[in-house]
């Protein structure tokens, strides 16, 4: 049906081009009338129609799709595995962050006439940008997951030395001279086998999600009665927005207190939770978010995780991801037991003994962030003039040792194209990926430009009389009328 509109608007649109054109009576350069012969209509029509073809049911639909599919967000989790000062030399009009005016210069500047001959000029005074230091320092902080995490830049060394003598240096509460705080920090952590957690936002394509099969449609009852309770939670704190990464964006916040709880602890919740992901991250590709809610407020945990689920699969590219693991814990009113435990995972089907203890197997276990997660240790290890993170994933806690040890989490494949993935994923819903609104108006708008740009050439350009010629004096007068 998409393909029938655009034709006929194509059609209608070189119609109305082929029609005042003809009584506009429009001259070229040579002074020749321009017009759209029958012939030329017939033949431009054929090109436009086939154009609108190619551009609703080649071309299009595959990007329209393609669009939908990728775009989608996943974290990815590891840590940090060293501590680096990048060193920038400074030069006049170079890269380094603190400057003044100077060098002062007399610049001048011709200008020139319609034929390119020289007609005057004018000059311009101009000042260069010096440096005040040598070198200034940006301290870096080097991953396993792909990414460099800068926390300070433009940082001069404890004894500076001028650019220009004379000059003087700003003072230190204006440039600092010692290494950050978050830097030393992290450097000492990693000194002492606890390299600091972190984790980024990676983009990856999911033909679940923007299928439209049935199949892998989430139950959505109670979403409504459970989020005007204050019980459903988005899959991270400030998801989307621009904190929603903290710490110099190194950090998420995926341990979430709903319902009215308070813990006075949460950040440490939240920093075994880090340490626990980077070891899931890193050698499984996982990625636990954690919902803890009064167990009182609940009356049906199999339906609530079911509800959490259906809401997290329905927040558009932020919806969970086919790495994600959702885990929720109802807590006893004395904030000392957890009283029921459920579990999900991103995808559809998978890993269902680990979901199952995850189930079981935290019932009645103490309410505590050192029982449930643990402190997952990193430490460096050398190989040869390599070295690697590796971690202590019996530090896990119970959570840990379900999702390392008892039943190891397997990410799920979409392509099943990477070494080691298993399946055979998931592309075969590409066709069902349904096309939007939006995007049929795209394709709608990109016919019409496509067939101005074409009835443009057709009117201007004569490229069928270019190409073949024309035997027919008549339609030659018919062009040109002098």
């Amino acid at each position: 049906m998409l393909t029938i509109v655009c034709i006929l608007i194509s059609l209608a649109i070189f119609g109305v081009i082929a029609f005042f054109g003809n009584r506009a009576k429009v001259r070229d350069f040579y002074g020749k009338l321009r017009s759209i012969t029958l012939h030329e209509f017939i033949a431009g029509a054929i090109v436009i129609g086939i154009a609108a073809f190619l551009a609703t049911v080649v071309v299009g639909p595959g990007l329209a799709r393609e669009s939908a599919i990728g775009g989608y967000h996943e974290f990815w989790n590891g840590s940090v595995t060293e501590p680096v000062v990048q060193v920038d030399e400074c030069h006049r009009d170079g890269s380094c962050e603190h400057t003044y005016r100077c060098d002062h210069e007399e610049v001048w500047h011709t200008t020139y006439n319609s034929k390119g001959e020289a007609s005057g000029g004018y000059w311009e005074d101009i000042y260069h940008q010096c440096p005040y230091a040598t070198r200034e320092l940006k301290y870096v902080l080097e991953t396993n997951i792909g990414k460099s995490f800068t926390i300070a830049d433009g940082y001069f060394e404890a004894h500076p030395e001028e650019w220009r003598s004379g000059e003087g240096l700003p003072s230190v509460s204006e440039v600092p001279r010692e290494p950050p705080e978050r830097w030393i920090k992290a450097k000492t952590d990693l000194e002492n086998g606890l390299s600091d957690p972190v984790t980024k936002v990676a983009e990856y394509e999911n033909f679940i999600l923007a299928s439209d099969s049935e199949l892998y449609t989430e139950y959505e009852g109670g979403i409504e009665e459970y989020q005007k309770a204050g019980l459903l939670p988005k899959t991270t704190a400030h998801l989307d927005e621009d904190n929603m990464l903290f710490d110099y964006d190194m950090q998420a916040q995926k341990v979430q207190a709903v319902g009215g709880l308070k813990l006075a602890n949460i950040g440490e919740w939240q920093n075994r939770l880090m340490r626990l992901n980077a070891a899931l991250g890193v050698d499984f590709q996982g990625d636990i978010h954690i919902v803890l809610v009064p167990a009182d407020k609940i009356s049906n945990p199999d339906e609530y995780i079911t509800a959490l689920k259906a809401y997290w699969t329905s927040l558009g590219k932020w919806s969970i991801s086919k790495n994600g693991i959702i885990l929720a814990i109802g807590v006893s009113p004395d904030g000392k037991t957890v009283e029921w435990s459920r579990a999900e995972t991103g995808m559809p089907v998978g890993n269902e003994q680990m979901l199952a203890a995850l189930k079981f197997d935290l019932s009645g276990e103490s309410f505590d962030p050192d029982v449930l997660l643990g402190n997952v240790s990193a430490s460096i290890h050398k190989k040869g003039s390599e070295s690697e993170i590796v971690y202590d994933k019996a530090g896990g806690g119970l959570v840990g040792n379900i999702v390392f040890t008892k039943f190891p989490f397997a990410r799920a494949c979409m392509k099943c194209e990477d070494e080691g993935d298993n399946g055979a994923g998931y592309v075969d819903l590409r066709d069902q990926v349904p096309i939007t609104t939006g995007a049929k108006i795209e394709m709608i708008i990109v016919v019409a430009v496509i067939t101005l740009v074409l009835g443009a050439l057709f009117y201007f350009l004569d490229p069928f009389g270019k190409l073949f010629g024309s035997s027919d004096e008549e339609e030659k007068t018919n062009r040109y009328t002098y």
